[in-house]
């Protein structure tokens, strides 16, 4: 498939998402939609045709990022269409992206590729947090989000311990042991985001079974990473130790055990 064919074909659906989302009603379902299907396609995404799994998941943050924020300005001059959330992490994103476009401009030109390469999906991650600041911002949106993580955290976890037991439904051509992510650390990286995500919902549940369930997945999780023994989850599960300790102290049952006596 040439360039002329792509070029055509994304241009094509980009302006039919745009007409689609005339009104911010269905722009903002289309881009809590975009931000979750991103979540699931870049966690879940792996095929053994390819060397390197990360190519095809940096790819797919990047094009659903910029979709996403193309689509959004686009509604730049429309009264329900484009609006900031009261954040200061408006201005935090303005400054990140203007200085990733003047460090690509300042390069020199037998270094623009790699430059490019390099800023782009950091500049397409901050976007992607600049999404859901702006649009997450309902419970229920919220713990959509949340939950979606939570779901992939399991999938993965699962899928992990198959490899670990010989019943990979994939064909690799060797024994593998990494999940779907490709790479032990990212698994690992993931898992780190997740546990508290987990711990923190079972600290808060109010039901027993809720919390049963919520700490059960967070002991999948800090076991799966005892297991795979990167040094980057011991120092995740170490923060957030720190995290919790500090939190108690600083708003939690501590502070109002400590306030009431």
């Amino acid at each position: 498939m040439d360039l002329q064919l792509v070029l055509a074909l994304s241009a094509s659906l980009f302006l039919l998402l745009l007409w689609l989302t005339r009104a911010r009603e269905k722009l903002t379902a289309v881009l809590i939609g975009f931000a979750l299907v991103e979540i699931v396609l870049v966690i879940l995404w792996f095929t053994p045709h390819f060397n390197n799994l990360t190519i095809v998941k940096d790819l797919t943050a990047q094009i659903m990022a910029y979709t996403m924020i193309l689509l959004w300005l686009a509604h730049w001059r429309s009264e329900e269409g484009f609006r900031l959330g009261a954040t200061p992490m408006n201005a935090a994103v303005l400054v990140f992206f203007l200085a990733c476009v003047f460090s690509a401009l300042t390069t020199p030109p037998q270094f623009l590729y790699a430059a490019l390469t390099r800023l782009s999906l950091p500049a397409a991650t901050i976007l992607t947090f600049w999404i859901v600041v702006n649009f997450f911002h309902t419970r229920r949106r919220w713990f959509a989000g949340i939950y979606t993580f939570l779901a992939l955290m399991l999938v993965t976890i699962v899928y992990s311990l198959l490899q670990e037991l010989g019943l990979d439904f994939m064909k690799w051509g060797r024994i593998v042991t990494v999940s779907t992510f490709g790479n032990v650390q990212f698994h690992s990286s993931f898992l780190s985001y997740t546990a508290p995500l987990a711990v923190f919902l079972a600290l808060g549940a109010r039901e027993w079974i809720s919390r049963t369930i919520y700490f059960s997945f967070a002991a999948l999780c800090i076991y799966e990473k005892f297991h795979i023994l990167m040094r980057g989850g011991f120092l995740g599960l170490a923060l957030l130790v720190a995290h919790v300790v500090y939190f108690e102290f600083r708003f939690g049952r501590v502070r109002r055990r400590l306030t009431t006596n």
